[in-house]
């Protein structure tokens, strides 16, 4: 079996140029290459001034197209982060997390719905791992005294008031559904801990409703490089690489590439933490993904 691989690195942004997310690819190519067996035509590299959001459409799209030698699917993105106004009520927080492609100040960032769309695309058959070396919130650009640059772009102040006004809605919904679903007890004396019970029970049955918060179905998996209200680090390592990439790398070499997702995720945690790095990469899998090898392998 062979793994396909899109690889996306963009340092070249013109306004917040990065440093590490060439390096970030290269790594990632070569640890495939060497590891896994991925060979030239099962590859494709998309960097700086090429890694447009039209190629990356395109390349998101040969991933996705049925391959007789591969079931095994990565995309892996190296760059920028931000969040837009959440658009469809799906986000509590009202944000729409994006990537940046490097065209992203005139056609826009990709957001993750439309990332979703697209991955939707891929058989459900296909082992499909997501590495996102980049963050979605953060206000500090640069840490002088270490030479680390963050993986932010913020929103502007006019997309910042489309988000609040998106979190309120949001909120407001909610509050209706809650008091709809406990309309039936306002006549008659309810202990306080059932009140309590049955005000989390609305709220969870809210939020899955409108959400997702179930496990993430299928053999679809997420490697990100911090929390989402956190920042991912741009940083000298070595030459200079996203600390979340780096230390991914470092761990599946050092292991010959054979380790679980749950195993590899608490490693590169470590790692960071150890290191005075203060974002905790993030495995959002199905229960069973957890337990599986790196790309899918039986171990």
């Amino acid at each position: 079996m062979t793994t396909k691989a899109l690889l996306v690195g963009i340092n070249d942004y013109k306004t917040a140029p990065l440093r590490g997310c060439l390096n970030d690819v290269q790594a990632m190519c070569d640890v495939l290459v060497q590891h896994y067996g991925a060979t030239e035509d099962h590859l494709r590299m998309l960097q700086d001034g090429a890694a447009t959001k039209a190629a990356i459409v395109d390349g998101l799209r040969w991933l996705a197209e049925p391959d007789a030698a591969s079931s095994t699917c990565m995309f892996f993105f190296s760059g920028h982060g931000t969040f837009v106004a959440d658009q469809n009520g799906d986000e509590p927080d009202g944000r729409d997390e994006c990537i940046c492609p490097f065209d992203y100040e005139t056609v826009g960032p990709m957001n993750d719905d439309a990332l979703h769309d697209l991955y939707a695309s891929f058989s459900p058959d296909a082992h499909l791992l997501l590495i996102m070396d980049c963050c979605h919130s953060g206000t500090v650009q640069r840490d002088i005294a270490h030479d680390i640059r963050y993986r932010f772009l913020p929103a502007s102040y006019d997309e910042e008031q489309r988000i609040r006004a998106a979190a309120r809605q949001i909120r407001d919904q909610r509050d209706a559904y809650v008091i709809e679903k406990l309309s039936d007890m306002r006549d008659r004396a309810v202990p306080q801990d059932e009140w309590e019970r049955r005000i989390k029970d609305a709220i969870a049955q809210f939020d899955k409703k409108h959400f997702g918060q179930d496990e993430v179905q299928g053999q679809v998996v997420l490697l990100a490089a911090c929390r989402a209200d956190q920042t991912a680090a741009d940083a000298p390592l070595g030459g200079y690489h996203g600390a979340f990439s780096y230390y991914l790398v470092e761990t599946l070499r050092s292991a010959g590439g054979r380790l679980t997702y749950g195993a590899l995720i608490e490693q590169v945690g470590r790692s960071l933490y150890d290191r005075g790095f203060a974002q905790e990469p993030q495995l959002e899998c199905s229960a069973a993904s957890r337990d599986c090898g790196f790309l899918g392998l039986t171990l």
